[in-house]
C-alpha cells in the first residue's frame, strides 16, 4: 500500500523505501529501553502480478538478508559511488506493532513521550504505522527544510485512499492516480 502511495505521489513505477526490522526474540531485551531495528531497502516496482504477492517476494528477499547491518551497506556502498547519500534519503516506512507499556521505575513517575515521524531522520519523508488492539494510527513526517509542508498532508491523503480501497483495488488506484 505504501509502494503504491509513493507511486501516485510520485508518478514513477520503480520506488525504494527503508524498512525498519525489529531484531526481537528475547523476552528480556524486548522489554529493555533501547533501540534494536536494522533498516532494510526496499524496491518496489509495480508489475503486472499480484501487487501484494510482488511486495511480499520484495520484503521476504529483504528481511533474508537483515543480518546485515545496514551501516555497513552504507560504508561499503560509499567505496563505489554516490549511493550511500540516495540511501540516506528514501523515505523511510515504519510498521510499529509492539504493545507500548508504561515503563514503571519504582519511587518514580515517567510519562510516554512521542516522538514525531521524520523528526531525526535524514529521510525527507517518514510514514509510521501505530497498530493497536483498536485499529491503527498514520502518522506521516517530513523534514520541511528539504520538502514542502504540505507534503505530509499529501501523503496522507494519498495513503488513507490507497487503504480504503483494499487490496483488490490496488492496481486501479496505482493506475488513477500516477
Amino acid at each position: 500500500a505504501f509502494g503504491a502511495t509513493l507511486r501516485a505521489l510520485t508518478g514513477q513505477a520503480d520506488v525504494g523505501l527503508l524498512g525498519a526490522v525489529a531484531a526481537r526474540g528475547n523476552p528480556l531485551l524486548d522489554r529493555t529501553v533501547t533501540c534494536r531495528t536494522n533498516p532494510v531497502c526496499l524496491r518496489l516496482r509495480r508489475t503486472t502480478d499480484d501487487p501484494l504477492t510482488a511486495a511480499m517476494t520484495v520484503v521476504n528477499q529483504a528481511f533474508a538478508a537483515k543480518d546485515l547491518p545496514f551501516g555497513e551497506v552504507i560504508a561499503a556502498l560509499s567505496e563505489t559511488g554516490p549511493f550511500a547519500s540516495v540511501l540516506r534519503t528514501l523515505p523511510v516506512f515504519l510498521v510499529q506493532d509492539d504493545e507500548r507499556v508504561p515503563l514503571t521505575l519504582p519511587g518514580a513517575t515517567t510519562e510516554f513521550v512521542e516522538q514525531r515521524p521524520g523528526a531525526e531522520s535524514a529521510s525527507a519523508l517518514a510514514v509510521e504505522v501505530l497498530l493497536d488492539h483498536d485499529g491503527a494510527t498514520l502518522r506521516v513526517g517530513v523534514r520541511t527544510d528539504v520538502t514542502p509542508p504540505g507534503l505530509a498532508d499529501r501523503v496522507t491523503e494519498l495513503f488513507r485512499d490507497v487503504l480504503r480501497a483494499g487490496p483488490q483495488a490496488l492496481t486501479p488506484v496505482m493506475a488513477r492516480n500516477s
